[in-house]
């Protein structure tokens, strides 16, 4: 981790322990039961962690400047890589049908990629990258959101989302044209967390009602995105949301719950072995506010921020 980042870090720490005492935003809706779950199934666990390969990927830049390749966690440009980091992908052979950068307003970076092995379009999102989108971050104010009536959305992530999300449609829409058979995937870890939320809230709302039933949503150390009109949106939206959370990380605490961040449910969380879990080490939790899983602690760090299955990095 570059000493920027453990900085940023530790600011995050800071912020969120002057929080952990703090209200609660205000509940303007039914409030679900609070439920705790050991263990999920092998086929979720395998979704998940072929997942969580996608989002590590979009860290190599071999994946970001070479549309029509296929995907590889190489390290031949960047030693500080993990090695080897996505073999589910390799070995699914999958390739970019398309990459992207965001140069308007940011240097967030992604791809879209076509997995014909498991049926499978992938938009995936790079976490956060730069000066840029440590500001962006920071940037915590509400600010009105179009996903539904009374959604307000994180400023920054907000504002580095809109001016692509045309774009990501479009995108998307014509790999379903290609692939109409396959399942469309959203995915990010970090900062292309929150942006991954918000575009498979957008693919959700096309016309065709085939993109709700058939759009799954796969986040990892995800920061908390929008208010309560927004997590609940969110959480209604569909069943196939998996928002995962590991140990005492950071970064999932914030912006903090007494700014009226609320973040959707329910939550995977990995409460050990983080970097090789089993199913029966992830907890499912129900319930928007929730203070078992990443919440219960009151010691955080930013180190768990980079163990999802594995060391999932970018290039320091």
């Amino acid at each position: 981790m570059t000493p920027f980042s453990s900085v940023m870090l530790l600011l995050l720490a800071t912020l969120t322990s002057t929080a952990l005492c703090g209200p609660l935003g205000k509940h303007k809706g039914e409030e679900p039961r609070y439920t705790e779950t050991k263990g999920i199934s092998q086929a979720l666990f395998d979704d998940l962690q072929l997942m969580v390969q996608y989002s590590a990927a979009t860290y190599y830049p071999s994946n970001i400047n070479s549309t029509g390749d296929k995907l590889s966690c190489s390290r031949d440009h960047c030693k500080d890589l993990p090695k080897d980091n996505c073999p589910r992908v390799e070995e699914a052979n999958a390739f970019t049908s398309n990459e992207f950068m965001n140069t308007i307003d940011g240097d967030d970076n992604g791809y879209l990629a076509i997995d014909d092995s498991n049926k499978l379009i992938v938009l995936a999102f790079m976490g956060s990258k730069g000066w840029v989108n440590w500001i962006r971050n920071l940037e915590i104010s509400l600010i009105p959101a179009d996903l539904c009536h009374e959604c307000e959305a994180h400023e920054g992530f907000w504002k580095q989302y809109v001016p692509m999300r045309a774009e990501y449609m479009d995108l998307v829409t014509k790999a379903h044209e290609q692939y109409p058979q396959y399942r469309i995937i959203a995915t990010g870890h970090s900062l292309g967390a929150a942006l991954a939320t918000f575009a498979a809230a957008d693919i959700r709302r096309l016309d065709n009602p085939w993109y709700l039933a058939n759009t799954e949503l796969y986040t990892y150390g995800s920061p908390r995105v929008g208010n309560e009109a927004t997590a609940r949106f969110l959480s209604e939206q569909s069943e196939h949301s998996y928002r995962v959370t590991s140990m005492n990380d950071v970064v999932t605490r914030m912006p903090p719950v007494h700014d009226d961040y609320w973040h959707m449910q329910p939550e995977y969380w990995i409460r050990k072995n983080p970097d090789n879990p089993r199913p029966e080490d992830i907890t499912v939790l129900t319930g928007y506010n929730n203070k078992k899983g990443n919440r219960h602690s009151h010691s955080l760090t930013g180190e768990p921020h980079r163990h999802y299955f594995g060391l999932i990095r970018g290039c320091d």
